[in-house]
Order: structure tokens, then C-alpha cells, then sequence
């Protein structure tokens, strides 16, 4: 059958295409009406109120089996249900953005790769705060205090050197009681470091200048460091959230998907990832603060969050690996060869071009 006849009966109502299957039932290519099992998985595989499937899988999908002319019935099932069920060919073909890896080709054949993508993290969506606010919660943070604390250890000890040599030999200037002169000594150090330098107080002993000389100096190392130390502590208390990329994930409640691609992505980097039966499961747990961050191929996400919970999570821009999709024929199968071919003439023709802008994603 020609392409562009393909494409024409590809269209939502073609025949077989949009029904639904009762039951499962083993079939071929050429025998009576298949189950093609799939997964809800936006914008890949969406199903209407009215029941009618469509998305960039589907409609994918459906030029395909037009061109291989095969007849087919829909029926959605959970991706481990999905994997068995073609697998010991209760099922023709797995249509939905099923992950090429090693353990699953183990038991089942995938077509060639039609959408390669990655993994993003969706974290918690935070609203902005006025910027006085921002200001006033770095300069109350503790990597402020700390700061603030570790500058006047280090006056206190300039100014106890100074004063250890100034208190007999310049009394007028740092004598009188141990409080007195060390107070001094500290104000000496503070304006010498911050080059005030008001010149009340100077050291009149040898050893009293030598502490001067090395202190004016060190000052100046000093106070670049304590610069940005205030600058990063202001500058954190404007960045929004805990999770920043993949490396913080080991530290925070992560989610992924149980028994996906994504949970085996995140395994293999010793990361323990509270699981779920769907991502509209972990979004919503994510956005009730029941964890901090979760991990899903990043177009899912990002419709997720778009679509169904706009101002409740934002998804990081970053992508993670690689993930290729494919559809899924038992092993040793004789559809793979002609459904390879039907898709390899649907995403060279101008037909995929129109799906990749209809469901808006990137090539």
C-alpha cells in the first residue's frame, strides 16, 4: 500500500483503529482484529472522554499498522502488564513510549527507535518573593551568621596579638584593664582591616608593628573573602528549592516510576527512589510535599506540569541520559520486519513533521 494512502487511513476513525479490545487475545498480522496494548503516557498516548485514542505514539501508530495493514484494537494495561503480555504474545504490538534498554530487550523484540529523548526532574514549584524579603532572609541565614562570627574570631585575635604587646609600653592607647585594652585593640583591628583607619590608635613596639604590618595585609584577603561569603549567602536565599540537578537527588525524597526505565536510571547511580504507578501519582505526591523531587522522561513531565499542575511543580531544564522509544513485537516476531519499514517511511515523509508541531515537541 502506498504512503500517502497509509497516512490518509491513519486519521482518527480509520477502521480498527480507535476501538477498544475486551480481552486479550494472541494474534498476527493478517489474522482477525489484534490488541495493541498501551499506556496513557501525554502527549505520547491520550485517551478522549469520548474514548478515542490519540497522541504522538497513537497517531504514530496508526499510519503504521495503515501502511503493514494490520487490523488492531487498543486495550490499556499497566507497562509491566504491557511487557508480559507481548512477551508470551497475548498481545500484538506494545504501542506507547516504551524505553529501549538491555532487560527488556531480553524479552521482547523493539521496533527501531522513533523519538529519542532523556530524563528531567520535576521539583516543587515556588512562588517569588519580594526581594526585601529575600535580602532580610540571607542576611538572618546561618551561612551569614557564620560568616559574621568567623570575621570578628579573627579581629578578636588580631587585636589580642596587638594587645599583648601594646599594654605595658603604650597604656595612653591599649593599657587600663584587660577589657579596656582589648576592646581597643579590637576596634584598632576592625578599621585597619576595613581601611577606615581613623588613626587613633596606632602600635608604638616592635612586635606591636610587626602584627600591624601582617594584619594590613592579611585584610586585604580577608575582606574578598568576606565579601563573598555575604554574597553567597544573599545569593542562596534567592534560589528557589533544594534541588538543584541530578546530584542532589541522593540527598532528598526522589520518585520515579516503578518498574521503569527511570528507577533503573536512577539505581545505577545508588539513588533509592520512593516508587509510583504513574506520574500523575508522583506529581501529585510531589506537589503535596510528600517528596522533594521526582525523575520522569522529560516530555511527560513537562506536559504533566503544563497541563495538569500548572503553579503546583516546575520541571528543570537539565535532561539526564538518553532514552530511545520504540514499539514492542514478541521475540522472533514476523511483524517487526514490516512494521520497521512502515515507520521508517512515516517518519522520513512529511506526515511526522505535522505530528512532532500538532503535539508540540522538539525534533
Amino acid at each position: 500500500m502506498l504512503l500517502a494512502a497509509a497516512l490518509l487511513l491513519c486519521r482518527p476513525g480509520a477502521a480498527g483503529a480507535q476501538q477498544d479490545a475486551a480481552t486479550p487475545a494472541a494474534a498476527t498480522a493478517g489474522a482477525q482484529q489484534a490488541i495493541a496494548a498501551t499506556k496513557q503516557a501525554p502527549p505520547f498516548v491520550m485517551r478522549d472522554p469520548n474514548g478515542t485514542w490519540r497522541g504522538l505514539a497513537v497517531d504514530l501508530w496508526q499510519a503504521v499498522a495503515a501502511e503493514a495493514g494490520i487490523d488492531y484494537a487498543f486495550q490499556e494495561v499497566t507497562i509491566p502488564e504491557l511487557l508480559d503480555g507481548v512477551a508470551d504474545q497475548r498481545f500484538l504490538i506494545g504501542v506507547a513510549p516504551l524505553t529501549i534498554t538491555r532487560a527488556r530487550e531480553e524479552k521482547v523484540d523493539f521496533s527501531n527507535p522513533f523519538y529519542t529523548t532523556g530524563w528531567s526532574i520535576a521539583v516543587p514549584h515556588q512562588k517569588e518573593r519580594p526581594i526585601i524579603l529575600q535580602v532580610l532572609e540571607g542576611l538572618f541565614s546561618v551561612a551569614f551568621l557564620l560568616a559574621v562570627l568567623g570575621l570578628a574570631a579573627v579581629l578578636a585575635g588580631a587585636g589580642f596579638l596587638l594587645w599583648m604587646f601594646e599594654r605595658r609600653r603604650n597604656r595612653e592607647q591599649f593599657g587600663g584593664s584587660a577589657h579596656r585594652g582589648l576592646g581597643h585593640a579590637f576596634w584598632w583591628a576592625a578599621v585597619t582591616m576595613t581601611t577606615v583607619g581613623y588613626g587613633d590608635k596606632a602600635p608604638v613596639t616592635l612586635g606591636g608593628r610587626i602584627v600591624a604590618l601582617v594584619w594590613m595585609f592579611a585584610s586585604i584577603l580577608l575582606i574578598s573573602t568576606f565579601t563573598a561569603a555575604i554574597a553567597s549567602s544573599l545569593t542562596a536565599s534567592q534560589l528557589q528549592g533544594r534541588v538543584k540537578g541530578l546530584s542532589d537527588l541522593a540527598h532528598v525524597r526522589t520518585g520515579t516510576l516503578g518498574d521503569s526505565a527511570s528507577e533503573e536510571f536512577l539505581r545505577e547511580r545508588a539513588i533509592s527512589p520512593v516508587l509510583f504507578p504513574s506520574a500523575e501519582a508522583g506529581l501529585q505526591a510531589l506537589a503535596d510535599d510528600r517528596i522533594d523531587a521526582f525523575l520522569h522522561d522529560a516530555p511527560i513531565l513537562r506536559y504533566r506540569a503544563a497541563h495538569d499542575f500548572a503553579g503546583q511543580v516546575s520541571v528543570l531544564p537539565a535532561t539526564y541520559g538518553r532514552q530511545d522509544y520504540g514499539f514492542i513485537v514478541p521475540q522472533g516476531s514476523g511483524l517487526r520486519e514490516p512494521v520497521n519499514r512502515a515507520l521508517m517511511g512515516v517518519l522520513e515523509s512529511t506526515y511526522w513533521d505535522e505530528l512532532l508541531s500538532r503535539y508540540q515537541m522538539p525534533e
